[in-house]
Protein backbone atom coordinates (compact mmCIF):
# COMPACT_ATOMS: atom_id res chain seq x y z
CA UNK A 1 0.00 0.00 0.00
CA UNK A 2 2.06 2.98 -1.27
CA UNK A 3 0.04 5.67 0.54
CA UNK A 4 0.27 3.80 3.86
CA UNK A 5 4.00 3.23 3.33
CA UNK A 6 4.53 6.92 2.52
CA UNK A 7 2.60 7.92 5.65
CA UNK A 8 4.62 5.55 7.83
CA UNK A 9 7.91 6.80 6.33
CA UNK A 10 6.83 10.39 7.02
CA UNK A 11 6.17 9.49 10.64
CA UNK A 12 9.52 7.70 11.04
CA UNK A 13 11.56 10.50 9.42
CA UNK A 14 9.74 13.18 11.42
CA UNK A 15 10.21 11.20 14.61
CA UNK A 16 13.96 10.91 14.03
CA UNK A 17 14.21 14.68 13.49
CA UNK A 18 12.17 15.44 16.60
CA UNK A 19 14.18 12.99 18.74
CA UNK A 20 17.37 14.82 17.73
CA UNK A 21 15.90 18.29 18.24
CA UNK A 22 13.89 17.71 21.42
CA UNK A 23 16.79 17.81 23.95
CA UNK A 24 17.88 21.20 22.52
CA UNK A 25 14.27 22.42 22.62
CA UNK A 26 13.90 21.33 26.23
CA UNK A 27 17.12 23.06 27.26
CA UNK A 28 16.14 26.30 25.48
CA UNK A 29 12.42 26.52 26.39
CA UNK A 30 11.82 24.12 29.33
CA UNK A 31 8.85 26.02 30.82
CA UNK A 32 7.11 26.38 27.46
CA UNK A 33 7.52 22.67 26.68
CA UNK A 34 6.28 21.55 30.11
CA UNK A 35 3.28 23.90 30.10
CA UNK A 36 2.32 22.96 26.54
CA UNK A 37 2.34 19.23 27.24
CA UNK A 38 0.61 19.74 30.59
CA UNK A 39 -2.20 21.52 28.75
CA UNK A 40 -2.29 18.80 26.04
CA UNK A 41 -2.61 15.94 28.54
CA UNK A 42 -5.16 17.90 30.56
CA UNK A 43 -7.22 18.11 27.37
CA UNK A 44 -6.79 14.37 26.88
CA UNK A 45 -8.12 13.53 30.36
CA UNK A 46 -10.93 16.06 29.87
CA UNK A 47 -11.94 14.14 26.73
CA UNK A 48 -11.84 10.83 28.61
CA UNK A 49 -14.47 12.23 30.97
CA UNK A 50 -16.68 14.23 28.61
CA UNK A 51 -15.98 12.98 25.05
CA UNK A 52 -15.15 9.27 25.42
CA UNK A 53 -16.01 8.54 21.76
CA UNK A 54 -13.00 10.60 20.66
CA UNK A 55 -10.44 8.58 22.65
CA UNK A 56 -9.92 6.00 19.90
CA UNK A 57 -8.92 8.83 17.56
CA UNK A 58 -6.68 10.39 20.21
CA UNK A 59 -4.85 7.07 20.40
CA UNK A 60 -4.69 6.61 16.62
CA UNK A 61 -3.80 10.18 15.64
CA UNK A 62 -2.96 12.47 18.56
CA UNK A 63 -0.41 10.07 20.03
CA UNK A 64 0.98 9.35 16.56
CA UNK A 65 1.07 12.81 15.01
CA UNK A 66 -0.13 15.70 17.20
CA UNK A 67 1.81 15.10 20.42
CA UNK A 68 5.12 13.63 19.12
CA UNK A 69 5.44 15.60 15.85
CA UNK A 70 3.16 18.63 15.42
CA UNK A 71 3.57 20.20 18.87
CA UNK A 72 7.39 19.84 18.95
CA UNK A 73 7.54 21.24 15.40
CA UNK A 74 5.70 24.42 16.43
CA UNK A 75 7.77 24.73 19.63
CA UNK A 76 11.04 24.34 17.70
CA UNK A 77 10.08 27.23 15.42
CA UNK A 78 9.05 29.39 18.39
CA UNK A 79 12.44 28.76 20.07
CA UNK A 80 14.50 30.03 17.09
CA UNK A 81 16.86 32.87 18.01
CA UNK A 82 18.28 33.77 14.59
CA UNK A 83 15.55 33.42 11.99
CA UNK A 84 17.90 34.40 9.15
CA UNK A 85 19.86 31.20 9.61
CA UNK A 86 16.50 29.42 9.49
CA UNK A 87 15.66 31.17 6.20
CA UNK A 88 19.03 30.15 4.75
CA UNK A 89 18.54 26.46 5.56
CA UNK A 90 14.95 26.66 4.39
CA UNK A 91 16.19 27.35 0.86
CA UNK A 92 18.57 24.41 1.06
CA UNK A 93 15.73 22.15 2.24
CA UNK A 94 13.58 23.40 -0.67
CA UNK A 95 16.25 22.35 -3.18
CA UNK A 96 16.73 18.96 -1.52
CA UNK A 97 12.97 18.31 -1.35
CA UNK A 98 12.56 19.48 -4.95
CA UNK A 99 15.35 17.18 -6.16
CA UNK A 100 13.93 14.18 -4.29
CA UNK A 101 10.45 14.95 -5.67
CA UNK A 102 11.82 15.16 -9.21
CA UNK A 103 13.63 11.87 -8.70
CA UNK A 104 10.44 10.24 -7.44
CA UNK A 105 8.52 11.60 -10.44
CA UNK A 106 11.06 10.04 -12.79
CA UNK A 107 10.81 6.72 -10.93
CA UNK A 108 7.02 6.89 -11.17
CA UNK A 109 7.27 7.43 -14.94
CA UNK A 110 9.57 4.44 -15.52
CA UNK A 111 7.47 2.25 -13.22
CA UNK A 112 10.05 1.96 -10.44
CA UNK A 113 7.77 3.74 -7.96
CA UNK A 114 4.01 3.80 -7.42
CA UNK A 115 2.12 7.00 -6.67
CA UNK A 116 -0.92 5.33 -5.17
CA UNK A 117 -2.50 1.91 -4.98
CA UNK A 118 -5.67 2.77 -6.88
CA UNK A 119 -4.94 6.07 -8.64
CA UNK A 120 -2.50 7.64 -11.11
CA UNK A 121 -2.00 10.66 -8.85
CA UNK A 122 -1.04 11.35 -5.25
CA UNK A 123 -2.35 14.15 -3.06
CA UNK A 124 0.54 13.59 -0.64
CA UNK A 125 3.10 13.87 -3.45
CA UNK A 126 1.41 17.11 -4.56
CA UNK A 127 1.78 18.62 -1.09
CA UNK A 128 5.41 17.50 -1.02
CA UNK A 129 5.95 19.54 -4.21
CA UNK A 130 4.04 22.58 -2.93
CA UNK A 131 6.69 23.87 -0.52
CA UNK A 132 9.72 23.81 -2.89
CA UNK A 133 7.65 25.30 -5.74
CA UNK A 134 6.72 28.33 -3.64
CA UNK A 135 10.13 28.79 -1.96
CA UNK A 136 12.08 28.50 -5.24
CA UNK A 137 9.69 30.87 -7.02
CA UNK A 138 10.09 33.41 -4.22
CA UNK A 139 13.88 33.27 -4.59
CA UNK A 140 13.53 34.79 -8.09
CA UNK A 141 16.83 33.53 -9.48
CA UNK A 142 16.67 32.26 -13.06
CA UNK A 143 17.71 28.74 -12.02
CA UNK A 144 15.26 28.66 -9.10
CA UNK A 145 12.42 29.82 -11.40
CA UNK A 146 13.27 27.09 -13.94
CA UNK A 147 13.39 24.44 -11.21
CA UNK A 148 10.11 25.75 -9.75
CA UNK A 149 8.47 25.54 -13.20
CA UNK A 150 9.65 21.95 -13.66
CA UNK A 151 8.23 20.98 -10.27
CA UNK A 152 4.97 22.79 -11.12
CA UNK A 153 4.61 20.67 -14.27
CA UNK A 154 5.24 17.60 -12.13
CA UNK A 155 2.50 18.79 -9.74
CA UNK A 156 0.03 19.27 -12.60
CA UNK A 157 0.79 15.80 -13.99
CA UNK A 158 0.95 13.76 -10.77
CA UNK A 159 -0.46 15.93 -7.95
CA UNK A 160 -3.93 16.78 -6.67
CA UNK A 161 -6.12 19.87 -6.91
CA UNK A 162 -5.53 21.08 -3.35
CA UNK A 163 -1.80 21.81 -3.70
CA UNK A 164 -2.30 23.23 -7.20
CA UNK A 165 -4.92 25.67 -5.89
CA UNK A 166 -2.50 26.78 -3.16
CA UNK A 167 0.19 27.48 -5.77
CA UNK A 168 -2.25 29.40 -7.99
CA UNK A 169 -3.45 31.56 -5.07
CA UNK A 170 0.16 32.27 -4.12
CA UNK A 171 1.04 33.33 -7.68
CA UNK A 172 -2.04 35.59 -7.80
CA UNK A 173 -1.01 37.20 -4.50
CA UNK A 174 2.52 37.91 -5.78
CA UNK A 175 1.28 39.40 -9.06
CA UNK A 176 -1.33 41.58 -7.31
CA UNK A 177 1.24 42.74 -4.76
CA UNK A 178 3.62 43.76 -7.57
CA UNK A 179 0.73 45.23 -9.62
CA UNK A 180 1.55 42.97 -12.56
CA UNK A 181 -1.98 42.87 -13.91
CA UNK A 182 -0.92 42.72 -17.57
CA UNK A 183 1.46 39.86 -16.77
CA UNK A 184 -1.38 38.10 -14.95
CA UNK A 185 -3.50 38.29 -18.10
CA UNK A 186 -0.62 37.01 -20.24
CA UNK A 187 -0.08 34.07 -17.86
CA UNK A 188 -3.78 33.19 -17.92
CA UNK A 189 -3.63 33.11 -21.71
CA UNK A 190 -0.41 31.09 -21.68
CA UNK A 191 -1.97 28.54 -19.33
CA UNK A 192 -5.09 28.28 -21.51
CA UNK A 193 -2.91 27.57 -24.56
CA UNK A 194 -0.28 25.52 -22.75
CA UNK A 195 -2.49 23.02 -20.88
CA UNK A 196 -3.76 21.24 -24.05
CA UNK A 197 -0.21 21.14 -25.40
CA UNK A 198 1.11 19.73 -22.11
CA UNK A 199 -1.73 17.18 -22.01
CA UNK A 200 -0.94 16.04 -25.55
CA UNK A 201 2.77 15.72 -24.77
CA UNK A 202 2.10 13.84 -21.54
CA UNK A 203 -0.21 11.36 -23.28
CA UNK A 204 2.33 10.82 -26.04
CA UNK A 205 4.76 9.70 -23.33
CA UNK A 206 2.22 7.15 -22.10
CA UNK A 207 1.44 9.02 -18.86
CA UNK A 208 -2.12 9.16 -17.52
CA UNK A 209 -2.76 12.43 -15.70
CA UNK A 210 -5.98 12.80 -13.73
CA UNK A 211 -5.36 16.52 -13.22
CA UNK A 212 -4.90 17.25 -16.93
CA UNK A 213 -7.95 15.18 -17.82
CA UNK A 214 -10.05 17.19 -15.34
CA UNK A 215 -8.70 20.45 -16.77
CA UNK A 216 -9.48 19.46 -20.36
CA UNK A 217 -12.99 18.22 -19.57
CA UNK A 218 -13.82 21.22 -17.38
CA UNK A 219 -14.44 19.00 -14.37
CA UNK A 220 -11.70 20.42 -12.18
CA UNK A 221 -14.27 21.53 -9.63
CA UNK A 222 -16.03 18.15 -9.33
CA UNK A 223 -16.75 17.35 -5.69
CA UNK A 224 -15.18 13.84 -5.67
CA UNK A 225 -17.40 12.85 -2.74
CA UNK A 226 -16.60 15.98 -0.70
CA UNK A 227 -20.19 17.28 -0.85
CA UNK A 228 -21.41 14.14 0.92
CA UNK A 229 -18.71 14.53 3.59
CA UNK A 230 -19.56 18.21 4.05
CA UNK A 231 -23.26 17.44 4.45
CA UNK A 232 -22.50 14.76 7.05
CA UNK A 233 -20.21 17.09 9.02
CA UNK A 234 -22.70 19.97 8.86
CA UNK A 235 -25.53 17.73 10.13
CA UNK A 236 -23.28 16.69 13.00
CA UNK A 237 -22.50 20.32 13.84
CA UNK A 238 -26.22 21.16 14.00
CA UNK A 239 -26.89 18.00 16.00
CA UNK A 240 -24.42 19.06 18.72
CA UNK A 241 -24.03 22.87 18.57
CA UNK A 242 -21.67 22.79 21.57
CA UNK A 243 -19.26 20.44 19.82
CA UNK A 244 -18.08 16.82 19.73
CA UNK A 245 -14.61 17.45 21.19
CA UNK A 246 -11.23 17.26 19.44
CA UNK A 247 -11.32 14.74 16.55
CA UNK A 248 -15.10 15.11 16.69
CA UNK A 249 -15.37 15.18 12.89
CA UNK A 250 -14.06 11.58 12.90
CA UNK A 251 -16.75 10.64 15.41
CA UNK A 252 -19.45 12.20 13.20
CA UNK A 253 -18.32 10.09 10.22
CA UNK A 254 -17.88 6.95 12.38
CA UNK A 255 -14.16 6.97 11.70
CA UNK A 256 -14.65 6.62 7.95
CA UNK A 257 -13.46 10.13 7.09
CA UNK A 258 -12.66 13.60 8.41
CA UNK A 259 -13.83 17.14 7.66
CA UNK A 260 -11.36 18.02 4.86
CA UNK A 261 -11.97 21.62 5.88
CA UNK A 262 -10.29 23.67 8.60
CA UNK A 263 -13.34 25.69 9.62
CA UNK A 264 -15.73 22.70 9.53
CA UNK A 265 -13.30 20.74 11.66
CA UNK A 266 -13.16 23.53 14.25
CA UNK A 267 -16.96 23.90 14.28
CA UNK A 268 -17.44 20.14 14.63
CA UNK A 269 -15.00 19.97 17.55
CA UNK A 270 -15.80 23.16 19.45
CA UNK A 271 -19.36 23.82 18.39
CA UNK A 272 -21.00 26.70 16.60
CA UNK A 273 -20.55 29.25 19.40
CA UNK A 274 -17.05 28.58 20.75
CA UNK A 275 -15.83 27.35 17.36
CA UNK A 276 -17.14 30.46 15.62
CA UNK A 277 -15.45 32.68 18.21
CA UNK A 278 -12.14 30.80 17.82
CA UNK A 279 -12.27 31.09 14.03
CA UNK A 280 -12.94 34.83 14.31
CA UNK A 281 -10.01 35.31 16.71
CA UNK A 282 -7.76 33.19 14.49
CA UNK A 283 -8.62 35.27 11.40
CA UNK A 284 -7.97 38.53 13.27
CA UNK A 285 -4.61 37.24 14.54
CA UNK A 286 -3.50 36.07 11.09
CA UNK A 287 -4.22 39.55 9.67
CA UNK A 288 -2.70 41.38 12.66
CA UNK A 289 0.55 39.44 12.46
CA UNK A 290 0.74 39.99 8.71
CA UNK A 291 0.54 43.75 9.34
CA UNK A 292 3.12 43.58 12.14
CA UNK A 293 5.98 41.89 10.27
CA UNK A 294 7.91 43.60 7.48
CA UNK A 295 10.44 42.95 4.70
CA UNK A 296 11.77 39.39 4.49
CA UNK A 297 9.78 38.38 7.55
CA UNK A 298 6.53 39.30 5.80
CA UNK A 299 7.69 37.37 2.73
CA UNK A 300 8.28 34.30 4.88
CA UNK A 301 4.97 34.74 6.68
CA UNK A 302 3.09 34.86 3.38
CA UNK A 303 5.10 31.94 2.00
CA UNK A 304 4.23 29.75 5.00
CA UNK A 305 0.62 30.92 4.89
CA UNK A 306 0.15 29.63 1.35
CA UNK A 307 2.38 26.55 1.68
CA UNK A 308 1.30 25.43 5.15
CA UNK A 309 -2.11 26.87 6.03
CA UNK A 310 -4.09 27.28 2.80
CA UNK A 311 -3.92 23.51 1.99
CA UNK A 312 -5.85 22.54 5.15
CA UNK A 313 -8.72 24.76 4.03
CA UNK A 314 -9.40 22.10 1.38
CA UNK A 315 -7.84 18.90 2.64
CA UNK A 316 -6.04 17.38 5.61
CA UNK A 317 -6.51 18.02 9.32
CA UNK A 318 -4.87 20.77 11.35
CA UNK A 319 -4.47 18.33 14.25
CA UNK A 320 -2.16 16.04 12.27
CA UNK A 321 -0.51 18.55 9.93
CA UNK A 322 3.13 19.35 10.71
CA UNK A 323 2.91 22.06 8.04
CA UNK A 324 0.14 23.82 9.97
CA UNK A 325 2.34 23.52 13.08
CA UNK A 326 5.15 25.23 11.14
CA UNK A 327 2.86 28.12 10.24
CA UNK A 328 1.62 28.53 13.83
CA UNK A 329 5.21 28.47 15.12
CA UNK A 330 6.30 31.12 12.62
CA UNK A 331 3.21 33.27 13.31
CA UNK A 332 4.15 33.29 17.01
CA UNK A 333 7.89 33.76 16.40
CA UNK A 334 8.14 36.62 13.91
CA UNK A 335 6.23 39.39 15.73
CA UNK A 336 8.57 38.96 18.72
CA UNK A 337 11.41 40.50 16.71
CA UNK A 338 9.40 43.69 16.23
CA UNK A 339 9.47 44.64 19.89
CA UNK A 340 12.93 46.04 19.15
CA UNK A 341 13.52 49.20 17.13
CA UNK A 342 16.39 47.62 15.23
CA UNK A 343 15.50 45.30 12.40
CA UNK A 344 17.85 43.63 9.96
CA UNK A 345 16.96 43.32 6.31
CA UNK A 346 17.46 39.98 4.66
CA UNK A 347 16.72 38.89 1.12
CA UNK A 348 15.31 35.40 0.76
Amino acid sequence: MPEKMASDNRVYLSAITIIIAFPFLLSRKPKLVILTYFFAFTLYYFHILFFPKTIAFWMAEAFRFTLPICIPTALCIVSIKDRYIFYYYLRIIAYITGFLSLLFGIFAYIGAATLSENYDYSQGFGYMLLFPIIVLFYQKRWYSLVFSAILLILLIVYGGRGPLLSVVLFFVYVLIKQRRFVLMGVLVGAVAVGIPILASKVKSLGITSRMLDLMLTGELAQDNGRDAINETIERGILQKPFGWGLFGDRVITNGLNYAHSFYREILAECGIYLGGLLLFIFAIEVIRRFKTVKDADRDMYVLFFFACFVPILFSGSYLTSSNFALFIGLAILLPKFYNSRRRQKYKI
